[in-house]
């Protein structure tokens, strides 16, 4: 009995199929197997150091119990990698990567309402090394949405394909890239979306696989959303591994969106917007997912902003415990003035600290922030409202009394009332005015001074830990 591996199946009725297995062939050193003739479809065993090559003679969608009949003949597929032509009529020159199930009937392979094991750690590896392989060669890359056969089967499995029509599988080209793909991906363990919507090349999630650190594992389309009921959902999420689900919202009605949100809580899944995504990077899922649900309970809106140190020193790590975060309140006035009073020293003086920081759908910033060290948050308080008090010195007269949590601000502030009854008319010299800008009325310079007033803010700043 050899040991498991990946085995790769090709079809000796489909073109692409036989132009990738030719490549293949000549890429590694591999030993034709003795099998015993037990199965008309199994055509050829092939064995190199690391993979299996099947040759099937009838079509791959048609091979559901494809790992048992190699067990019986003395193999064991660890994976299945199925080589394949894609075929469509736009003619589109396309190297895709999916997994197969029937949401509804089968029309092609497979049983109605059965889904494959995903092998998601494989997709976003594989669709990586497609799109580097063919660079400079005018093929787009894309993952499809989940379709046909074959279903039963105990082991992972993945598309592989070359598309779309006669010209491209004949591409050996093309060919020479699918091989190069199939034999040097290495899978990797990333955060797995279960998807929803799009059409058959599920655009949107292509788009998010191949530019962010996630894969996916199975995506119903928007054409088959009518067939996902609770059974079928769990399944989905059992068959792919998914840690969270996505839908692609512009593709779908609200009342869809809240039916899959209602599927999602009740298998205990979040569903992820994509700027949600952009923002796990290297982060470890479990960290992320704490971080995302803390965080949804200040701002449910908007994804968590982890700065450049926290996310250096989370990156990469796997802790045993995953830490439950602390959320550290700075006086929201504090904040907000210290944003506005100058954007980018605020932004860049938080990148300093180990932290989450939220920002609100308008932009503006909120006074809560996220860590994880409870012992650290006092003295991180205190070394951030410092630094927004340097920052507020810059455009204010301060007085900060630490001891009471008193901020006095003083600052000049135009007031048009004073400004029309000395004679100045409104519209632009007002504006020039308000900037610091001397203007000429009926021969006679007004001084900005003239028209601005002392304004003084006391602040009581609620500051807390919890």
């Amino acid at each position: 009995m050899s040991t498991p591996k990946p085995t790769i199946v090709c079809s000796s009725v489909d073109a692409a199929s036989m132009n990738i297995m030719s490549h293949i062939l000549e890429m590694d050193e591999w030993e034709k197997q003795s099998i015993e003739p037990i199965y008309e479809d199994i055509a050829n065993v092939y064995e190199s150091g690391k993979f299996l090559l099947v040759e099937v003679s009838i079509h791959h969608i048609f091979q559901d119990g494809l790992d048992d009949k190699l067990g019986h003949l003395g193999f064991i597929p660890s994976c299945f990698i199925f080589a394949s032509k894609h075929k469509s009529d736009d003619g589109r020159k396309l190297l895709t990567a999916h997994f197969t199930g029937n949401p509804s009937e089968a029309k092609f392979g497979g049983y109605p309402g059965k889904l494959s094991i995903a092998y998601s750690s494989a997709l976003k590896p594989l669709l990586m090394q497609l799109q580097s392989f063919s660079a400079g060669m005018d093929y787009d890359v894309s993952m499809e949405s989940t379709h046909h056969g074959p279903t039963d089967l105990q082991i992972p499995s993945i598309y592989a394909e070359i598309g779309s029509g006669p010209a491209q599988w004949d591409d050996k080209g093309a060919a020479d890239v699918l091989a190069r793909s199939i034999l040097t991906f290495d899978t990797r363990k990333l955060p797995i979306a279960l998807g929803f919507g799009g059409g058959h090349y599920a655009a949107r999630q292509s788009e998010i696989v191949l530019n962010n650190n996630v894969t996916f594992g199975h995506n119903i389309p928007s054409y088959q959303l009518e067939f996902v009921d609770e059974s079928l959902f769990s399944r989905a999420v059992d068959k792919s591994g998914a840690d969270f689900v996505y839908m692609d919202r512009k593709a779908l009605s609200s009342s869809d969106q809240e039916y899959l949100h209602d599927l999602a809580r009740k298998n205990d899944l979040l569903v992820l917007r994509e700027s949600d995504i952009q923002q796990i990077g290297n982060v470890p899922w479990d960290i992320f997912k704490n971080i995302l649900v803390r965080s949804r309970g200040i701002e449910p809106t908007t994804p968590p902003l982890f700065t450049d140190v926290l996310r250096k020193e989370l990156e990469n790590s796997s802790p045993d415990v995953v830490p439950d975060p602390v959320e550290l309140v700075i006086d929201e006035r504090l904040v907000h003035y210290t944003w506005k009073s100058n954007p980018d020293r605020f932004l860049d003086m938080l990148q300093g600290y180990p932290l989450v920081y939220l920002q609100r759908d308008n932009g503006t910033y909120r006074g809560s922030f996220l860590l994880f060290e409870k012992k650290d948050a006092e003295d991180l308080q205190t070394q951030i409202i410092d630094e927004c008090i340097k920052i507020l010195k810059e455009h204010y007269e301060i007085e900060y009394i630490r001891e009471d949590n008193l901020l006095y601000l003083t600052f000049r502030k135009f007031n048009p009332i004073k400004a029309e009854s000395i004679g100045v008319p409104g519209g632009p010299l007002f504006g020039k005015l308000a900037r610091g800008i001397p203007v000429e009325v009926d021969g006679n310079i007004i001084h900005p001074d003239m028209v601005h007033e002392t304004i003084t803010k006391d602040l009581v700043l609620k500051n807390m830990i919890r």
